[in-house]
C-alpha cells in the first residue's frame, strides 16, 4: 500500500489547525510543518516508508498536543478561566499575595480571564489558620 502525504492532506491540515488553535505555532512554524510533511512524501519510495513517516508525524503531533494540554493545565491563564484573579497594587503594580500587603482605601487591579478591574479595598480581614 502506498500512502501519499501532502501539506494539504486531511491529517496535515488537522495537525496544523490543532496546533494553531493552541497558539503553539507561529507562521514560520506552520511552514516547517508543511515542509516536514512534503519531505516525508518525497522520501516515501515505498508504502512502508510512507506509512512510517505518517505514523511518525502522527505520533509527534499527538505528543505535542499532550504537552500543550499539560502546559495549559498549569497556565496562569487557565487558572483565571476557572474564576480566580491576580490582584496587584494599582500604583506599584506589585502582586498582592497576602492580606498583610493590603490596606483599606488601597486601589488594586484584579486581572481576570477576560480583562481587568480597578477596585478600592474597603476593609481587610485576616483569616485565622485552622
Amino acid at each position: 500500500m502506498r500512502l501519499f502525504l501532502s501539506p494539504t492532506s486531511p491529517f496535515a491540515r488537522e495537525v496544523k489547525v490543532a496546533l494553531a488553535e493552541k497558539n503553539l505555532l507561529e507562521k514560520e512554524h506552520l511552514v516547517a510543518v508543511d515542509e516536514a510533511v512534503t519531505k516525508a512524501a518525497a522520501d516515501a519510495s515505498t508504502g512502508e516508508t510512507a506509512s512510517l513517516a505518517f505514523l511518525t508525524l502522527r505520533n509527534r503531533a499527538e505528543r505535542l498536543g499532550l504537552a500543550a494540554r499539560s502546559l495549559h493545565t498549569v497556565s496562569p491563564l487557565a487558572t483565571l478561566e476557572r474564576g480566580y484573579a491576580i490582584v496587584s497594587d494599582a500604583a506599584e503594580n506589585k502582586v498582592i499575595t497576602s492580606v498583610a500587603e493590603a490596606r483599606p482605601n488601597q486601589t488594586v487591579r484584579a486581572q481576570l480571564a477576560d480583562g481587568n478591574l480597578l477596585a478600592r479595598i474597603e476593609s481587610v480581614t485576616r483569616q485565622e489558620k485552622k
